[in-house]
Formats: structure tokens, C-alpha cells, sequence
């Protein structure tokens, strides 16, 4: 049984945290702002009538578009990809621990579908490979990567201070979410905030929670899994 302790920090999380220079802080806000310029764009020219090919093959573009700059900077800084958390180093460990993270939010999502709906409705309009393909890999991956592989710990080398730099990564997180809807909805800002200031708050409480957990076992995968089943989850049980 894994010890459920997401206060604890690996020693190699802070090891590379400690190679960092303010140089790459400032790399890790370009490339916020660079990606928060690709959400824009990709949200400004939304295809309805889009069908799952091409909307998997649109996402698997933008995820390159994300890593490529990414794994340049690392090439340049000479730093390994672990400094982004990809590693085997407690692969099995931040599995697991993110799988009963799952379970625990699809009970949550049951529950609030009980208590808010009266019933239980489980929204299944795309095939199985279409989700696993857009929420893990396009979504979950793509973001993660880059929050928590890439600025958070960068961010946390200038800021220093372990909880306020959640909390400023938190807020970068939740503004990505804010400009998605901003852009989705024609520069609307009243629209904008309507459709998604219930999402932004639920990003940094999410965000807190898979950023104690990289920080826990120092790899990507289990915020990848955690990032994958709470979308998919909330796509097909609590927004159903």
C-alpha cells in the first residue's frame, strides 16, 4: 500500500531545482506565453463540424508544436529530460498513486451527479481510442509537460518559497483556461468569464494537487494520468 503523503518532496525534485538559473525562469514564462498565444489561436479558429480524425490529428500537431520548443531549450541548457520529469525514477509508485487519485474523483463525480442531477448520466459520444488519444495524450500530456515538467520547476528555482510558487503557477494555469475561453468566445469577456470562472478554480485546486504529486515522486506520469481521467471524467459525468 502506498503511503498517501503528498507534503512530502523527492530529494531529486529539489536536486534539479537547484540547477536551474533565473535564465531558465524566464524561459519557462515565454514559454507560457507561447502557448498561451497557440491556445488562442487554436480556440479562435474552432472547427464544429470537425470529426475525431482530424481533430486527433489537429491535437497531435499542436502537441509538437508545444514539446518541439521545449526539448530545444533543453538541448540548449543542456539539461536532461528528467529535469521535466520524465524518467523511470518512481514510474510504478506515481502510477499507482494517481490511479487511486482517479478513483477517488470518479466516486466524487458520481456523487456530485447524484446530488446535483438526481441521476447518474454517462455522456459516451466518441470512441474509446478518440478519448484515450485526446484527454491523455493531446490534453493531459501536452499540459503537463509544459506546467508541471517545464515551469513549475523553474518557477520554483526564482520564487523560492515552496507554497507561493503553486500558487503563481496555479494562477498561470487558471488564466491558459481563461484566454481558451476568451478566444472560444469571440473576445467576449463577459462571456468569457460566465463560461469558464467555475473551470479556473477547479485548474489551480487541480493543479495543486498534481503539483504536490510531481513533486512527490518527481515524474510526469502520474499528473499525465490524473490530468487525463479528472478531464474525461468531467466531460463524460459531470458536464454530461
Amino acid at each position: 500500500m502506498i503511503k498517501i503523503d503528498l507534503l512530502k518532496e523527492d530529494k531529486s525534485y529539489m536536486k534539479q531545482v537547484n540547477q536551474f538559473s533565473k535564465i531558465d525562469g524566464l524561459l519557462a514564462v515565454f514559454l507560457f506565453l507561447l502557448y498561451i498565444g497557440i491556445v488562442v489561436y487554436d480556440n479562435s479558429n474552432v472547427d464544429w463540424l470537425s470529426t475525431e480524425s482530424h481533430v486527433i490529428i489537429s491535437g497531435l500537431l499542436r502537441v509538437i508544436v508545444v514539446a518541439l520548443p521545449i526539448f530545444i531549450v533543453l538541448f540548449l541548457r543542456k539539461q536532461s529530460i528528467s529535469s521535466i520529469g520524465i524518467s523511470n525514477r518512481n514510474f510504478m509508485k506515481s502510477t499507482y498513486f494517481a490511479l487511486s487519485l482517479s478513483i477517488l474523483y470518479f466516486i466524487g463525480a458520481l456523487v456530485y451527479s447524484l446530488i446535483v442531477k438526481n441521476e447518474i448520466i454517462f455522456k459516451v459520444n466518441h470512441t474509446l481510442f478518440y478519448y484515450v488519444v485526446y484527454y491523455f495524450l493531446i490534453s493531459a500530456f501536452n499540459q503537463e509537460i509544459l506546467f508541471r515538467g517545464f515551469v513549475s520547476p523553474r518557477i520554483r528555482y526564482v520564487i523560492k518559497n515552496r507554497w507561493l510558487s503553486i500558487a503563481i503557477v496555479g494562477v498561470m494555469f487558471s488564466l491558459m483556461h481563461f484566454f481558451s475561453a476568451l478566444a472560444f468566445q469571440f473576445w467576449d469577456f463577459g462571456r468569457a468569464i460566465d463560461y469558464v470562472w467555475i473551470q479556473m478554480i477547479y485548474s489551480f485546486g487541480f493543479h495543486v494537487i498534481a503539483q504536490l504529486l510531481y513533486q512527490r515522486y518527481n515524474n510526469l506520469i502520474g499528473p499525465v494520468i490524473l490530468h487525463g481521467f479528472g478531464n474525461m471524467l468531467a466531460y463524460m459525468i459531470i458536464f454530461a
